[in-house]
């Protein structure tokens, strides 16, 4: 997982500049622990790599917003983790405009793929 944390970490580095803008941070499996059975209802484990994540986009100046597919508790979930010490200013479904969206199950395409 270290080795994660390094590519993510230069991705940032170089896709991110620093100074303002908006990150979108899936909820389940990057901020907190989730299996398929686990459902909407719980809130998984804590991730220490996602706490570091937020983290190390607000250190860069970005908001940080919480994206999940969870129909509801966002108010409840927002909470929970600012409590926990995770720099999030928001917990929503609705996709906003962002600089970078970080999730589990994306597949990374480049720029402007297959122009001529």
């Amino acid at each position: 997982m270290l080795h994660e944390w390094h590519r993510i970490k230069r991705f940032i580095d170089k896709e991110l500049p620093r100074g303002p803008g908006v990150v979108c941070v899936d909820l389940d499996s990057v901020l907190v622990y989730h299996t398929p059975d686990m459902g909407e209802g719980r809130l998984g484990r804590l991730l220490p790599f996602g706490l570091m994540l937020c983290q190390l986009l607000k250190q860069r100046e970005k908001t940080v917003i919480v994206l999940t597919a969870r129909s509801s508790g966002h108010v409840a979930i927002h909470a929970h983790l600012k409590a926990k010490g995770y720099p999030v200013e928001n917990v929503t479904n609705v996709k906003p405009p962002a600089q970078c969206y970080v999730d589990d199950k994306a597949l990374r395409v480049s720029k402007n793929w297959g122009a001529a």
